[in-house]
């Protein structure tokens, strides 16, 4: 079975009801395709104005990087962008 390995691209402070989207993260990180919450606590991420979604430390988020989806969380935390190899 092959391994899939977290390949660390950098961090975004995130800052609480602000949006954000997957392109800006691409554009911040060449290649990224998902972003792990960092924070002590739970945050509550709404994707494309959807109702929000909790989602703890260490939770790995996918995305393309090129579709428009974008997150709103719902506290100031941190997370790490990278890609998965």
């Amino acid at each position: 079975m092959a391994q899939i390995t977290f390949q660390y691209l950098g961090t975004i402070q995130i800052n609480k009801n602000e949006t954000y989207t997957a392109s800006q993260f691409a554009t911040l990180f060449a290649g990224a395709d998902v972003f792990i919450l960092k924070s002590k606590t739970a945050v509550n991420v709404s994707i494309n104005k959807t109702p929000p979604t909790e989602i703890k430390k260490n939770d790995f988020t996918f995305y393309d990087g090129i579709t428009a989806l974008s997150y709103v969380f719902d506290r100031d935390c941190l997370i790490a962008i990278g890609k998965l190899r």
